[in-house]
């Protein structure tokens, strides 16, 4: 278990630095336009009541009031929320499978010398599993904070007669990219989350597939992430073309849950193998 920690911690730091300026790319990119949008919002207001001589009662009959679900989901700036969101699952996405091929294709493949450790060669694997489950978390909680601190910002800005409230629950549940990362209920989180760490284990093991076999094992790569998308999906499909009539709403979601865990643990079975009998140094 030692050596487990070690693995972990070196793999959070080696990306650690390249994380930490994606956070700030966010945090700078999602200020920028909550900003742009709060200050726009006044100077349209300022402009509007100092050059047509109108009441407060007539801009908001013309113009209406504002919150920040606007921004975030109606309006020209929300790419400024959106894109950053988007980049970073985009960037966790690709570290999937950088995570493994930047130890191949190195300077020194350096997979030589991880894979000759002392060490059960799943830790390596379920090091790299939970630093990637450890930075989506992360990524996660960064978003929910700095959302509260925009919409302090919001609210700093914008007059209270120009704004209506909304609050965070209700500002998520109403944005369809927050709602699946901030799932109202628990249950929810945790099928969301476990179908993305499934995802990521099925990836792991195409690329364990690609490396064992190489030209063959890309063919078999193909197979079996085919195969892998078509279990997780017949529980679905059965339900809209034939099972309506049968079964009940929460009886395909736990079979969903259980081929969710048949692929999980066959698919690490399948990476052990492949790690220890077909991966060779």
């Amino acid at each position: 278990m030692n050596r487990f920690w070690k693995l972990l911690n070196w793999e959070l730091s080696r990306f650690g630095k390249l994380y930490a300026v994606l956070l700030l790319v966010i945090l700078v990119l999602q200020f920028t336009g909550v900003l742009l949008y709060s200050f726009g919002i006044m100077s349209k207001f300022n402009a509007q009541m100092d050059g047509n001589f109108l009441s407060l009662s007539q801009y908001l009959q013309k113009n209406g009031v504002t919150n920040l679900e606007q921004y975030t989901s109606y309006t020209s700036y929300s790419l400024w929320f959106a894109a950053p969101i988007a980049l970073g699952a985009v960037t966790l996405i690709l570290y999937v499978l950088l995570i493994w091929y930047k130890e191949w294709f190195g300077k020194n493949t350096f997979v030589y010398r991880l894979l000759m450790l002392p060490t059960s060669r799943m830790n390596i694997y379920l090091a790299k599993l939970s630093a990637i489950v450890l930075f989506v978390l992360g990524l996660v909680a960064f978003q929910l904070i700095i959302l509260y601190l925009q919409m302090l910002t919001f609210n700093a800005i914008i007059n209270q007669e120009l704004r209506q409230y909304i609050s965070m629950a209700e500002l998520i549940s109403r944005n369809r990219m927050l709602s699946v990362f901030y799932p109202w209920h628990f249950i929810q989180f945790l099928f969301y989350y476990g179908l993305g760490i499934t995802a990521v284990i099925v990836v792991f093991t195409l690329i364990m597939l690609e490396r064992s076999f190489r030209i063959k094992g890309i063919v078999a790569a193909v197979g079996y992430g085919a195969t892998m998308i078509f279990l997780i999906l017949a529980p679905v499909v059965f339900r809209d073309h034939w099972g309506r009539d049968y079964f009940y709403p929460n009886e395909i979601f736990f079979t969903v849950v259980v081929v969710m865990v048949l692929i999980s643990s066959g698919s690490l079975w399948f990476s052990s193998f492949l790690l220890n009998k077909k991966i060779s140094v």
